[in-house]
């Protein structure tokens, strides 16, 4: 008799013991392919961050003109300015915006928007894919916000990203926050 309980035993945790490995594998390949999904994020978000960053690091570059203000738009989600970084005399403007999220309705994601970066009015280029925020804040000399464009001299901003592909109806999400004070927006 104790041995037939001995063996109902051994089965009992040894079931349990074989469930917890189990759950284990599915945990460590849950998190690789989150680990993946975040990797993929993260990159695409980079890269975005990288040229916004620069390219608003140099707002009125080249513009040598006092009646030109920089900055010509500026609201909360878009942004409109003007430049010659390479000093050739044309003056470019450039604007930021995000798309609407029927324009990449191709991922699972339902937040997925272009990041559209335009210049002198031509066709928007994409500048990056699958952010599903784009916020901007700005700021006068003293650290206020303002929303006057010729007191701008600080620009916050914030991009988040989500995975395309969702696991376990879960978005990676990742969130980035920069902050720009263009040297040539002093002395306008």
């Amino acid at each position: 008799m104790t041995s037939w309980i001995a063996m109902i035993g051994s089965a009992v945790i040894g079931s349990l013991l074989l469930m917890s490995f189990l759950r284990y594998g599915n945990e460590v390949t849950r998190d690789a392919y989150l680990n993946t999904l975040e990797h993929v994020a993260y990159q695409n978000l980079a890269d975005a961050t990288d040229a916004i960053e620069y390219e608003l690091s140099l707002i009125g570059a080249g513009v040598n003109d006092p009646s030109i203000y920089p900055i010509l738009s500026a609201d909360s989600s878009e942004i409109t300015f003007c430049w010659d970084p390479n000093v050739t005399g044309t003056i470019d403007t450039v604007k930021y915006h995000l798309s609407t999220t029927a324009a990449l309705s191709a991922t699972e994601n339902p937040n997925d928007r272009f990041l559209y970066r335009t210049v002198n009015g031509g066709s928007p280029v994409v500048l990056a894919a699958g952010l599903t925020e784009f916020k901007i804040r700005y700021f006068n000399s003293m650290g206020y916000e303002t929303s006057t464009l010729s007191a701008i001299r600080i620009i916050e901003f914030e991009m988040a990203t989500e995975s395309s592909f969702n696991f376990d109806a879960n978005y990676s999400r990742l969130v980035w926050h920069g902050k720009v004070t263009p040297p040539n927006l002093y002395g306008k």
